[in-house]
């Protein structure tokens, strides 16, 4: 691939508008990407039609006998799907402001009073009546017909594939193609700066720190899940305290909007499928984690990767999902008695955040403290965002069938590479497992295809260490064998992590011994369930070895390795007794 500066608009677009991607608003009716008031009254006279006049130069639309009924404004097109359902229809309107804006809405919403009462909110002036309104619209004349699509990413139009953007611009290698589709409830533009500036400040400052630069090349790997063949990655950043998990999560949003606009796992319903829509194909970030989630967030959480979103039309979505909180996700549903299926520990990616002197960072660039630091690379994302993102979505469209023909080979080879560097058992690229290791693979490629085209400032190879180096601090489970001593320190770290909800069994309440769910513990044993040791190790294969050195101990019934708790237990579960004295666990 040839270098590219994105920010030389006329180097992208000098005469090569059929091999190069476009990236347009999707204009209609001759009308430019920005309108004016004049162009767009214009607009309105030329397509007025009978029983409808414009008063004057006043900018009102009247009936025929000199009625008001509203200011400005001029359908562009109609839009449906593929099928010939969900028929929408674009405008172009005046505000008070004396400003152009658009606005995308189904045709059954006219039916109602919610597309008045959206234009209202936007400025808009209706006059009279509702229902001269709604005749106005949908009696215009010579109105085309183009592709609805629902939801941002990747889409399918009669005349091929396109990239559609989350504000509704769109990138395609052929103008025609982008022109013909419309996106419904697209988010306004989010950029500032420039990409140039991005570099220098932002991805410059995240250079040496790794999760940094992993979240930036997750971002990037988004698009390219298609292309791959993958579909939902989520990478949940964990650890105690403000150690800059937040941080994270902002670096990695600049490299496609405002960092400001971050979600907390509490979202409701209505906005997470509005996230869902415009995030496709994209990155979705999500910071925070509850320790105590509650039931609706907890069913969330065990269909991660499988939404199906409705309106109409149902689609799956895909994308990139950063997340973080105080514990690994996987433990977090242990907890509350969700048992993480192996098909779903491909998608959801526990990453240990607190890995250098300075929690998620490992060097400052000279700043006397990490305080310093993360102020100056905040305010560098307020003033340059959004601009890499498009930049390599383009990059993708120039070579998009060379890139889908060598992403398996290049997954392969990354693959060896990663678990080489990363020092993980060769054992560890099998099954599940196997999965989230392509997803690793994919983060790296995304990297070194962006630092090859000039559009992240950093050595080549770097983006490749970086993930090999988190990837080293994955926390896989579950599904793996490993090595005894890999067992001891994963339940040494398991207990160390958990002390805190482990129950004393003298301080409990008949509540919480009611709770089969949870852990215990007193002055000689650590008691522990069956699905919280799923998530640690092998189970089958593990507790006999752990009972030979006596870290395990029974409860002395025939053909059982668990413990029958005391008659304070109504029902008297069985639990895995640890014994304390043999590890230095704190607990």
């Amino acid at each position: 691939m040839e270098n590219v500066n994105p920010d030389d608009s006329e180097k992208l677009f000098d005469g090569h508008c059929d091999h190069l991607p476009v990236e347009t608003s999707s204009p209609s009716n001759g009308a430019s990407a920005a309108l004016t008031m004049d162009e767009l009254e214009a607009l309105v006279r030329a397509g007025l039609h009978s029983g409808f006049c414009l008063s004057g130069h006043e900018g009102i639309i009247c009936t025929a006998d000199f009625k008001p009924v509203c200011g400005l404004i001029a359908p562009l097109r109609w839009m449906r799907r593929n099928d010939g359902s969900g028929y929408g229809m674009e405008v172009a309107f005046g505000t008070r402001d004396g400003v152009v804006a658009r606005m995308v809405f189904d045709n059954r919403e006219l039916d109602g009073r919610r597309v008045i009462a959206r234009l209202a909110d936007s400025g808009f002036s209706l006059l009279g009546a509702p229902t001269d309104f709604k005749q106005l619209l949908r009696a215009w004349p010579d109105l085309r017909v183009d592709l609805r699509a629902d939801h941002a990413g990747w889409v399918e139009t009669p005349l091929g594939e396109i990239y559609m953007r989350p504000d509704g611009t769109s990138i395609a290698e052929v103008r025609c193609a982008a022109s013909q589709a419309i996106l419904v409830n697209p988010r306004p533009a989010q950029k500032a700066g420039t990409l140039t500036g991005w570099q220098e400040a932002v991805a410059g400052s995240a250079l040496g720190n790794e999760l940094l630069m992993f979240g930036i090349c997750s971002t990037l790997s988004a698009p390219l899940l298609k292309l791959a063949d993958l579909q939902t990655t989520m990478f949940h950043f964990y650890g105690q305290g403000p150690i800059g998990k937040s941080h994270l999560l902002a670096v990695a949003a600049s490299t496609d909007r405002s960092p400001r606009l971050r979600q907390s796992w509490t979202v409701d319903a209505d906005r997470l499928e509005e996230q869902l829509a415009q995030s496709c194909d994209g990155m979705l970030d999500f910071d925070c984690l509850s320790e105590n989630p509650s039931s609706q967030l907890l069913g969330r959480l065990t269909g991660l990767g499988d939404e199906a979103v409705s309106g109409g039309a149902t689609w799956i979505w895909r994308g990139v999902r950063l997340s973080t909180g105080e514990r690994p996700l996987a433990n977090l549903l242990v907890r509350n008695r969700k048992i993480v299926p192996a098909a779903m520990m491909s998608r959801i990616i526990d990453i240990t955040a607190d890995i250098g002197p300075h929690g998620a960072l490992q060097t400052l660039h000279g700043h006397d403290d990490g305080d310093a630091f993360l102020v100056t690379m905040r305010q560098a994302m307020r003033e340059h965002h959004g601009h890499l993102m498009p930049a390599f979505i383009d990059a993708i469209n120039r070579d998009r069938s060379a890139i889908i023909g060598a992403l398996p080979q290049q997954i392969a080879t990354t693959i060896s590479v990663i678990l080489d560097r990363a020092e993980l058992p060769a054992d560890v690229c099998t099954g599940s497992r196997r999965e989230a290791l392509r997803r690793f693979a994919l983060v790296a490629i995304a990297g070194e295809m962006s630092i090859a085209l000039g559009l992240l400032p950093w050595p080549g190879g770097s983006a490749i260490a970086a993930v090999s180096s988190v990837t080293g601090r994955w926390r896989f489970g579950q599904d793996t064998a490993v090595a005894p001593k890999d067992m001891l320190l994963r339940l040494r770290a398991f207990i160390d992590q958990n002390r805190h909800s482990l129950v004393w069994i003298d301080d409990a309440s008949p509540t919480e011994r009611a709770d089969p769910g949870r852990g215990w513990q007193d002055d000689q044993f650590v008691y522990l369930t069956k699905d919280q040791l799923e998530t640690i190790l092998p189970l089958r294969d593990a507790i006999s070895g752990l009972v030979k050195q006596g870290i395990v101990v029974p409860g002395g019934e025939r053909n059982s390795w668990t413990y029958r708790m005391g008659r304070q237990f109504e029902h008297r579960p069985r639990y895995y007794r640890f014994r304390k004295d043999l590890r230095v666990w704190k607990v």
